[in-house]
């Protein structure tokens, strides 16, 4: 049981922590996931890189990822009991 509560409390974090990521995101005028696909399904790939533009390709190619994977790293350093 201590084992489902702790994958739901890790899950909670990197949720909390998608959520966070992706206000700031857009607070700061960088596209998420959500729009980058909207544009892809609506109109190809090409007009998806033009829509969201360089910037925000390249937050969501490498910047988002190694911020959830520093989430996921320090959330996991935690001892927590449960």
């Amino acid at each position: 049981m201590g084992d489902m509560k702790k994958i739901f409390l890790l899950g909670y974090i990197v949720l909390i922590s998608v959520i966070l990521i992706n206000i700031l995101g857009s607070l700061i005028g960088l596209s998420n996931w959500f729009i980058f696909f909207e544009y892809l399904f609506n109109d190809g790939l090409l007009e998806a890189f033009r829509e969201v533009g360089i910037i925000s390709i390249l937050y969501l190619a490498f910047i988002y990822p190694a911020l959830l994977g520093l989430v996921i790293y320090i959330a996991s350093k935690f001892k927590v009991r449960v």
